[in-house]
């Protein structure tokens, strides 16, 4: 299992463009993260360029009736930054984008 990744009151997942699937980005959590009161949100990081940040009370919600793994895990889930939903729940979703990304976009128009 990935070592967990907290940084102040927010834990971070790396999601590789190879876990994207028709559903959106197939991952997990650690079951301790969800537990953890003092984790105010989480962010999932895709494929290097884009971040999704979601509140980790709606992320408690969604997840309530997901599978607990032996390993510790509470998943696998999907993310989708495109529905902004997880696991097909509609979720408050913050998507950023790396500051170099939206100059592209500013100069395109």
């Amino acid at each position: 299992m990935a070592r967990t990744q907290i940084l102040k009151d927010s834990w971070y997942r790396l999601i590789h463009d190879t876990w994207e699937n028709m559903d959106g980005y197939r991952t997990d959590i650690p079951a301790s993260v969800l537990e953890n009161s003092e984790i105010k949100r989480a962010l999932f990081i895709l494929d290097g360029c884009r971040g999704i940040i979601v509140s980790m009370t709606d992320l408690r919600r969604v997840l309530s009736d997901s599978p607990h793994r032996q390993n510790g895990t509470v998943g696998p889930f999907n993310v989708n930054p495109h529905t902004s939903t997880i696991d097909g729940l509609k979720i408050s979703m913050e998507i950023k984008y790396p500051k170099y990304k939206i100059q592209s976009e500013e100069e395109k128009t």
